[in-house]
């Protein structure tokens, strides 16, 4: 353990090393991606202040989810989703050869060395929002709600990093395929808006096979009292989620081609 945490602490400080190098860069980048990530609050916005709505959602309560979208990205795209680009890279170059004959685990070291402060910003915007749509929506949530929030947020960066492994295992045997971020990004987009404004079936779709819908919106649910029975499906299926994702991983992996191969 006490290595482990060494290995993960030696990656953080490489990293941040270089991105400090250019530090101009490294603000603006910053920016650029914070402004990105509040676009969607700022068309949630523009959309009930036109006098539209999402039925039976107000616009706190929508903010609210998008605010843990925001949060959970924050977290989970400096600490792991970085591996995507990571090995990108390295597969690309040939160099991820280095890293098969590190003394330890190559999805560990694949994590700790992928570390990229520069979505740091998401987290600090998402914990904004959230305290703005909790002092607008004045209710009052209770120890129990705070418990069920932080565990079904967990489950949302498990879920974060099922897709990680799945879009890095690609990328073992279809080289250079940028194309997975995209993918990412338009799956995502479903888990900014209350899963009760999409047909049954998508709901189903979202929440017991592919679940999307763990990585803001039933964490936002257990803070507005708003969760139903069907959330404990949905964690069934986020660990299920894990496991296949992490076998996917490594299956794609027995499928590198080495530099020299």
């Amino acid at each position: 353990m006490i290595h482990a945490i060494k290995i993960f602490l030696s990656g953080v400080k490489v990293a941040l090393a270089s991105r400090m190098a250019y530090r101009g860069d490294f603000i603006i980048r910053l920016i650029v991606m914070l402004i990105g990530d509040l676009l969607f609050p700022m068309i949630t916005l523009l959309i009930y202040q036109s006098g539209a709505s999402f039925p039976g959602w107000n616009l706190y309560e929508v903010l609210l989810i998008q605010a843990v979208f925001m949060i959970a990205k924050g977290i989970s795209f400096p600490f792991f989703y970085g591996m995507v680009y990571n090995i990108l890279n390295k597969v690309r170059e040939g160099t991820f050869d280095l890293m098969l004959i590190k003394p330890c685990s190559i999805l560990y070291f694949s994590v700790v060395s992928s570390f990229n402060i520069e979505y740091i910003g998401s987290f600090f915007g998402g914990v904004t929002i959230l305290i703005y749509a909790l002092a607008n929506l004045q209710i009052g949530i209770s120890l129990i709600s705070w418990m069920n929030f932080l565990v079904l947020f967990a489950f949302s960066i498990l879920v974060l990093l099922s897709f990680t492994l799945i879009m890095s295992g690609t990328l073992f045997k279809w080289v250079g395929n940028s194309r997975v971020y995209e993918i990412f990004n338009a799956i995502s987009t479903f888990s900014l808006y209350p899963n009760t404004i999409y047909s049954k079936a998508f709901q189903n779709l979202i929440s017991y096979i592919i679940p999307i819908a763990m990585i803001a919106f039933y964490p936002a649910a257990a803070l507005l009292n708003r969760l139903n029975s069907g959330v404990f499906y949905s964690i069934i299926v986020c660990c299920l989620f894990f496991l296949i994702s992490r076998a996917f991983w490594y299956m794609m992996l027995k499928n590198y081609t080495s530099a020299g191969g």
